[in-house]
């Protein structure tokens, strides 16, 4: 099995209703902008310019999953608009477009006068820089698959758990351009929450960086978010196994670790820690840890990070020991037994799983909660796509601690 893992820490910010890992402003600098009938150009950076084009002339100035802040220093550009025809040039890039003619004429082409290492190929609006040129991205999944290419034209087909990849192709290409395409992605509220889709027919940003992959990844983090450096922990060394272990193999697993004199720094409990009435659970079984507090006290004891895997997909059912409590919460009466679905559209539902139902058990010393892909591609109320159960529960609980006021270091999450 392979994990793909998304490692999150925490900074508290003030006076910001984001449990997010920095503060953002998604509206940019008016500075920024021009504007010209249905087309909206924001210069980002010298060499990071947002494209958008929206026939009811109305520009979408909310977060998205991919950008969360355009509110950044304005950089030097130039303007010139004559009659139907529009430049922005900047030390970098000169963007040029006919207005009446659209999209079909845009086009950015290389400023000769900046360094070697900032120039790239001419780009006219419809090319892209797919297959051996661009130097690739992620897909959303290693999961029953053997070695897979990330080119994203080359693995279209392949299908994982009624799924597809979610193939994204990378920031920087030997072309010495890139596009990271917005286009009706899911938008974010003031409290990081869906609010809808993009009202921009097309929106994307342009990364005009020539050979200099760094700047080109760091620009993005200046609109995507910072990237957080592991705890040491993760590089480490893991234990887990499909296995109905119990309380004393978990003792004796570590001993032998410690008398062959092996490193050991994460100790994961596959989904048998937790009772057995469903694929999805969230209560000890103590039929086979006894005593889960003293369990976890002795990991932590011997310097490990506990982690346990989650499914779910089945919602909160009526033989969890939180079930009354959060049935009550949720406005279903406890004595039905009804079982609370799975419900990531709505916040209060989410949120009141990870504070009813998940806290208690982190309470004993849970660092961290392994989300296994049993979630779909469209449950819990969401569309699919980029707005799906795997990603948004992994936003959820890598930020959570944020949400409740704790500023230190967060759960480390992988995701199956």
């Amino acid at each position: 099995m392979i994990w793909l893992g998304i490692v999150a820490y925490l900074v508290v910010v003030a006076a910001s209703n984001r449990p997010s890992l920095i503060d953002y402003d998604p509206v940019a600098a008016t500075g920024s902008v021009v504007t010209v009938g249905t087309f909206r150009f924001t210069v980002l950076t010298e060499r990071l310019v947002r494209v958008e084009s929206s026939k009811s002339g109305m520009f979408e100035d909310r977060a998205t999953v991919a950008v969360l802040n355009r509110a950044l220093p304005v950089p030097r550009f130039a303007t010139t608009h004559i009659g139907d025809s529009l430049s922005i040039v900047t030390r970098y890039f000169s963007l040029n477009i006919s207005i009446s003619q659209g999209l079909s004429s845009l086009s950015i082409a290389p400023n000769v006068t900046g360094p070697p290492t900032s120039q790239f190929s001419k780009w006219k609006y419809g090319q892209t820089n797919a297959g051996s040129r661009n130097l690739l991205g992620t897909i959303r999944s290693l999961d029953e698959l053997g070695p897979t290419t990330l080119n994203c034209t080359l693995n279209s087909h392949i299908i994982v758990h009624a799924e597809s990849l979610h193939c994204e192709w990378g920031l920087v290409s030997r072309d010495g351009w890139a596009l990271l395409d917005d286009s009706g992605s899911p938008c974010l509220d003031g409290d990081d929450w869906w609010n809808g889709t993009s009202v921009d027919n097309e929106d994307f940003y342009f990364f005009a960086h020539g050979f200099d992959y760094i700047g080109a990844l760091t620009d993005y983090t200046q609109i995507g978010g910072k990237t957080i450096m592991p705890p040491k922990q993760a590089s480490g060394v893991w234990w887990s196994r499909w296995y109905d272990i119990n309380s004393l193999d978990v003792q004796e697993i570590v001993s032998e670790y410690e008398s062959h004199s092996l490193p050991l720094d994460v100790f994961v409990l596959d989904m048998d820690w937790h009772l057995k009435d469903s694929w999805t659970g969230y209560t000890w079984d103590q039929r086979i840890f006894i005593n889960p507090n003293d369990t976890m006290a002795f990991l932590h004891a011997k310097g490990l990070k506990v982690s346990a895997n989650l499914h779910d997909s089945l919602g909160v059912e009526s033989f969890e020991a939180a079930y009354s409590q959060f049935a009550k919460y949720v406005g279903i009466d406890p004595s039905t037994k009804k079982a609370v679905a799975f419900n990531l559209i709505n916040a209060t539902w989410a949120y009141g799983l990870e504070d009813i139902v998940l806290q208690p058990v982190e309470a004993m010393g849970m660092d961290f909660w392994w989300i296994d892909w049993q979630q779909g591609e469209n449950m819990a109320g969401l569309k699919g796509g980029k707005q799906n159960p795997t990603i948004w529960t992994n936003h959820i609980r890598a930020t959570d601690r944020h949400r409740r006021g704790d500023d230190t270091r967060a759960m480390v999450h992988f995701i199956d």
